[in-house]
C-alpha cells in the first residue's frame, strides 16, 4: 500500500506540521507565560526536533553503514536529550508545562500524519 498521496513525502509533511505546531505553540506559550514560557516551549521543541532527526539515522546503523561517531552519538542520544531537558528545567528555571508541550511536538506531528494517512491513503 502506497500511502503517499501526492502531497510530498511523509517526512516532509511531518516537518511542515512540526513547524506549524511550533509556531502555534510558541505564540500560545508566549501569551500564557511571556518570555519564560516561550523560551521553555522553544527549548522543548528543539529537543523534540533533534530527537526525531537522530531517530531517522537509526536505519543506516541497523544496516551497518554508519560510522563509529554516529553510532556513539545515537546510543547516548536519550541521555543527552534528558540532560538538556534537565538543564532547561533546573538550571534555567524553565516552565515545565511549556517544556513538556515542546517535547511532545514530534509526537503530535507524527500522530497528525498518521491520521492523514488513514484518511487519504489509497489501497
Amino acid at each position: 500500500m502506497n500511502a503517499d498521496t501526492g502531497g510530498g513525502s511523509p517526512f516532509r509533511r511531518i516537518y511542515v506540521l512540526m513547524a506549524i505546531l511550533a509556531a502555534v505553540g510558541l505564540a500560545a506559550c508566549a501569551s500564557w507565560k511571556g518570555f519564560r514560557g516561550a523560551a521553555s516551549f522553544a527549548s522543548g521543541a528543539l529537543i523534540s526536533v533533534a530527537s526525531l532527526l537522530s531517530l531517522q539515522q537509526i536505519g543506516p546503523i541497523l544496516t551497518g553503514k554508519a560510522g563509529g561517531l554516529r553510532v556513539f552519538f545515537l546510543s547516548f542520544r536519550m541521555l543527552l536529550l534528558f540532560g538538556f531537558a534537565y538543564a532547561i528545567l533546573q538550571i534555567y528555571e524553565g516552565f515545565l508545562p511549556a517544556t513538556a508541550c515542546g517535547l511532545l511536538l514530534a509526537v503530535a506531528a507524527i500522530t497528525l500524519e498518521a491520521i492523514y494517512q488513514l484518511i487519504y491513503a489509497r489501497a
